[in-house]
């Protein structure tokens, strides 16, 4: 499993998506890719519509997520 951590400026969600979209343009992350995501917890990001949001933790002003690709969904 390959993990990517992204810790951008707190109040700069349109960085985040930027990003996302260039790993997923360039390959750098696939199928089997963990996305963690620090950000502020008063921002609501609108995650390329292949990621779920898997877990998410809020401590204090920080939340962190984390996304998997919506193939990676478990039927428990």
């Amino acid at each position: 499993m390959q993990v990517v951590y992204l810790d951008p400026p707190y109040d700069s969600h349109n960085i985040i998506c930027g990003v996302i979209k260039r790993l997923q343009k360039y390959n750098w992350i696939d199928t089997n890719s963990l996305i963690i995501v620090e950000h502020a917890k008063k921002i609501k990001i609108k995650y390329p519509e292949t990621l779920f949001l898997w877990r998410e933790k809020i401590v204090g002003n920080t939340c962190i997520s984390c996304l998997k690709y919506i193939d990676n969904v478990v039927i428990s």
